[in-house]
């Protein structure tokens, strides 16, 4: 039996919003500015997934864990757009 559920057109365009407000959140409390490089990159990814690792072991409701979800991708979309200059 498979439980996934199909994500629609209408789900992506909901989380795209929150992202959206999450990266806005991080730039109010940091600021424009980007990460410096990978390993800073890394770092901070590395936070977050310690604190995502941490509510599941502590079985945190769905609503922390969904923060921590956000945060990680904040972190990596940031990381991205600090990648976006660098010479190859």
């Amino acid at each position: 039996m498979d439980n996934r559920i199909n994500i629609t057109d209408e789900d992506i365009s909901k989380i795209m919003s929150i992202l959206l407000y999450g990266l806005n959140k991080r730039i109010k409390k940091h600021g424009t500015k980007s990460f410096i490089s990978k390993h800073e990159i890394l770092g901070v990814l590395a936070e977050e997934w310690t604190e995502i690792n941490l509510e599941i072991k502590n079985d945190a409701n769905l609503d922390n864990y969904k923060e921590e979800l956000i945060d990680i991708a904040v972190v990596c979309v940031w990381g991205l757009a600090s990648l976006l200059h660098e010479e190859e």
